[in-house]
């Protein structure tokens, strides 16, 4: 049987298509390492995060601000902010190799690599920043800056045991993961007694609550971690609650939340920010 030459052609195609799919397919299955070995060179005393900002209004932003305070800590810090199309007005930058502006939409004249924020990656990991963060806990973060602490990743909170079995999610998490309705992952945490909540099963930013109970006007649980911020508090803290803006919304916080917060964390946490290993990094650069 001789083939005609449309069916010639077609097949032609689709042995073409089914090549193009194959070779995607082993380039998606290679270890990301072996991918990315040619183009990315860490250096091991350079900076191994790049700051990635992505979402930001055009008209009202504050990604210069944003930039110029992670460049005072390191001015050799990777900043790559990601648009769509040229912001206008145009973004006050600093001209130096280590800030980029990726523009998302292709153009004439531009190679197709500048649209895929990934090719001005050069750094072994990425912090996807929203714009109006800062290089600078959560009752500390709300009290300081009105939200979560910019190097913080995570949230924690204080919860009396008695209520954990008010809360069908918790009550589940006491024998094994459960995921709510919302995606969220309610679990037992492996460090210690207390639940977390993740954001998702693949995206691990999370919540951690924290199960107090009182005994002789003092809150108190049964195990601790070696945090200094861990310890027992009065009681009359949480009698009343007061509220507290963070993070968007108001908060019930810890009434005379200073007298709280340098209790657990000493004199003048609110004043004086400091990064959690001053020894390491110090927010004041005198280590």
């Amino acid at each position: 049987m001789r083939l005609t030459r449309c069916q010639a052609a077609l097949a032609a195609a689709i042995t073409l298509n089914l090549l193009v799919l194959f070779y995607v397919s082993w380039l998606q299955h290679l270890p990301r390492n072996s991918r990315t070995r040619g183009s990315r060179r860490v250096s091991a005393s350079g900076p191994r995060v790049t700051v990635l900002v992505r979402e930001f209004e055009a008209f009202d932003n504050a990604v210069p601000e944003l930039v110029d305070s992670f460049l005072q800590l390191d001015p050799a810090q990777p900043v790559v902010v990601v648009a769509d199309t040229l912001p206008y007005p145009p973004l006050a930058l600093p001209r130096i190799p280590n800030v980029r502006l990726a523009l998302l939409q292709p153009a004439r004249g531009r190679p197709a690599a500048a649209s895929r924020p990934e090719t001005y990656v050069a750094t072994e990991y990425v912090a996807l920043v929203p714009d109006g963060a800062r290089a600078e806990a959560p009752v500390l973060g709300a009290a300081r800056h009105g939200d979560i602490i910019p190097w913080d990743y995570d949230v924690d909170l204080g919860i009396y045991l008695e209520d954990v079995g008010n809360c069908e999610q918790l009550r589940g998490a006491e024998a094994g993961s459960v995921v709510d309705e919302r995606g969220f992952v309610w679990e037992k945490a492996v460090e210690g007694d207390f639940f977390r909540v993740q954001y998702s099963e693949s995206n691990h930013l999370h919540v951690d609550l924290w199960p107090f109970y009182p005994r002789n006007g003092v809150m108190t649980k049964d195990t601790w971690l070696d945090h200094r911020q861990d310890v027992e508090f009065p009681e009359h803290f949480l009698q009343p609650l007061v509220p507290l803006p963070f993070a968007g919304f108001v908060a019930q916080a810890p009434n005379n939340y200073r007298r709280f917060l340098e209790l657990k964390f000493g004199p003048g946490v609110i004043e004086n920010p400091e990064y959690p290993n001053p020894a390491l990094l110090s927010l004041t650069g005198s280590s």
